[in-house]
């Protein structure tokens, strides 16, 4: 059996993402059929791989994902949570714009500014790297 030592709660960290009042977690809506598909954005860089010294868990609509080597606990929120899942699928960071443009209403130019601002955020914490 494999020991994990853990920091402390206050070592906890929460991306924030989504918090624009149209992106927020809580306010989320599916975006109307055919309401996005011609919308083009410009290519993202990528493809991003999560580190394999991370471990998570999805609770309710959240992530908490732990970094090994550091005992790091971040937190992620509904939608941090799904770009998350989707980096785990292997998705380019063109694909990854692509889903989330389908699942979520939000402007393109937004979408892009928050998933780079989550991108560069999880890459500094060691999380994931391009």
């Amino acid at each position: 059996m494999t020991s994990v030592s853990v920091r402390a709660p206050e070592a906890r960290k929460r991306i924030a993402w989504g918090v624009s009042p149209r992106f927020n977690t809580t306010e989320i809506e599916k975006a109307p059929a055919g309401a996005t598909e011609n919308v083009s954005l410009p290519k993202m860089k990528g493809p991003y791989t999560p580190n394999p010294d991370v471990v998570f868990k999805r609770l309710e609509d959240r992530m908490v994902l732990v970094h090994l080597t550091t005992s790091q606990i971040f937190e992620l929120n509904h939608t941090g949570a799904r770009v998350w899942e989707l980096l785990q699928e292997g998705v380019s960071g063109d694909t990854l714009l692509d889903r989330l443009k389908a699942e979520f209403e939000i402007d393109p130019a937004t979408l892009r500014t928050e998933i780079e601002s989550l991108l560069s955020e999880l890459t500094s914490e060691g999380l994931i790297a391009s």
